[in-house]
């Protein structure tokens, strides 16, 4: 069986987090129809199911074909404005766990209640062994005594300062507010400080596209299951080129510019030019719908090119 031309432009790998598994809904037994998949909800705008009544307009007798199809892509665009997300850096004021250590602070204030007259005993007897050190040796330094106290460490160490490097933009200083409560007193830094930096806004473009289905659609005959199912294949195609067109401009992330008019006209056209071959493509290897085999192949990719653009816009 000779494959369709049609493969799509999206694949989970543009999907950042799947909602579901598409081949848990896309059942080959089924392939013979692509509207069982209508309506479905893209965003804003719902794809709805085509019934031959909507076919309204008046038919073309000098084609050969029972009916046709046709659509139009409307697109519209506004101008948002964008901040970049600012850049915060800030230094916090190490906060200790003070209940911990004051509980732990009268703990040793108890011991040494408590081993007092053993203390001052050692204090004399270390006392005299420091006065027979200075006598002997008379340039050494006094013996500081250690004070039953934790992390002394904390009170006798200099504060280091870094430099900070910034980028040449408008920056704010942010001064921190310190906690002035007596039990906040202890263990805490002298710094800090919050650098906030401020970019100017961009206009970005805001894109909103649909896909009408063309009261110019005719049909001869309303009796043919099969033939409305083919002809739904082409209105849908008209939609995954809207998609396409709006996935195309949100991934190029077009600003506001002298020129960016031209340029989204420029995207819509070469993308419709492409989907007009993909229509024209669908109708000769399905043989307008008469071979069934390659129909249902593209009634398959049609409708998986449809849920992955619905996840896609939906995430």
């Amino acid at each position: 069986m000779k494959d369709i031309s049609f493969r799509g432009f999206l694949s989970l790998k543009n999907i950042k987090n799947p909602q579901y598994k598409i081949e848990q809904l896309l059942d080959h037994r089924k392939d013979k129809y692509v509207r069982d998949i209508l309506p479905i909800k893209i965003q804003n705008f719902e794809i709805e199911r085509l019934e031959w009544v909507d076919f309204v307009g008046k038919p073309n007798e000098e084609m050969p074909w029972i009916a046709h199809c046709y659509w139009n892509i409307m697109y519209d665009y506004q101008m948002i404005e964008e901040k970049e997300e600012p850049l915060i850096k800030q230094q916090l004021s190490p906060i200790l766990p003070l209940k911990q250590s004051n509980e732990a602070q009268d703990f040793d204030y108890k011991q040494d209640l408590q081993q007092q007259p053993q203390i001052i005993s050692n204090k004399l007897s270390e006392f005299q062994e420091q006065k027979s050190l200075r006598q002997q040796i008379p340039n050494l330094q006094h013996k500081l005594l250690s004070l039953p106290r934790i992390n002394n460490r904390l009170f006798n160490k200099h504060q280091s300062f870094s430099t900070r490097v910034s980028s040449v933009q408008s920056i704010i200083g942010i001064s921190t507010s310190k906690n002035s409560s007596p039990q906040h007193k202890v263990a805490r830094s002298n710094s800090s400080f919050s650098l906030k930096r401020q970019s100017p806004t961009r206009q970005k473009i805001k894109l909103s596209v649909s896909c009408k289905f063309s009261e110019k659609s005719w049909a001869k005959s309303f009796s043919d299951a099969q033939l409305l199912e083919h002809e739904t294949g082409h209105y849908l195609i008209g939609w995954i080129c809207a998609l396409e067109f709006k996935r195309q401009i949100e991934q190029l992330g077009i600003m506001m510019s002298d020129n960016h008019s031209n340029e989204i006209k420029s995207i819509f056209q070469t993308n419709l030019r492409i989907f007009l071959k993909i229509e024209k493509d669908y109708d000769e290897e399905t043989n307008h719908y008469f071979n069934i085999n390659q129909q249902q192949q593209w009634n398959h990719t049609i409708k998986e090119q449809l849920l992955l653009y619905e996840m896609y816009f939906n995430n």
